[in-house]
């Protein structure tokens, strides 16, 4: 990745079996929406591409419910600061989310996110 320079990079989801998470736009107000922030002082964060969801319905919710499961990939767009140190850093973020089954739902919880770049 070059200074100055967009990039974007694959941010991979792995969700349990028997479990699945909103989507960023799950469809209920009330629901807690998937979503990513980034922290590092090397990239600007651009537009987080998000895949299309699972519609499905809950005991919970009248209307069906935009809900990822399984393997998920979100693409993350990047730029790259004009006065970033070249060489091999990293990129971290904190992934917000909510983790349910058919009957019940977590804590809403968060996770960091790390990846990798190499700056020229």
């Amino acid at each position: 990745m070059q200074r100055g320079k967009d990039f974007q990079a694959p941010v991979k989801l792995t969700i349990k079996p028997g479990f699945h998470i909103n989507t960023n736009m799950p469809g209920d107000k009330y629901l807690i929406p998937l979503r990513i922030t980034w922290d590092n002082k090397l990239v600007e964060s651009g537009k987080t591409e998000f895949p299309a969801g699972k519609k499905s319905t809950f005991p919970f919710s009248s209307t069906p419910v935009s809900v990822y499961e399984g393997n998920v990939e979100l693409i993350q767009h990047f730029k790259v600061k004009a006065d970033a140190t070249p060489g091999l850093s990293s990129v971290t973020g904190t992934l917000h989310y909510q983790a349910c089954t058919d009957k019940e739902c977590h804590p809403p919880t968060s996770t960091r996110v790390r990846l990798g770049l190499d700056l020229r």
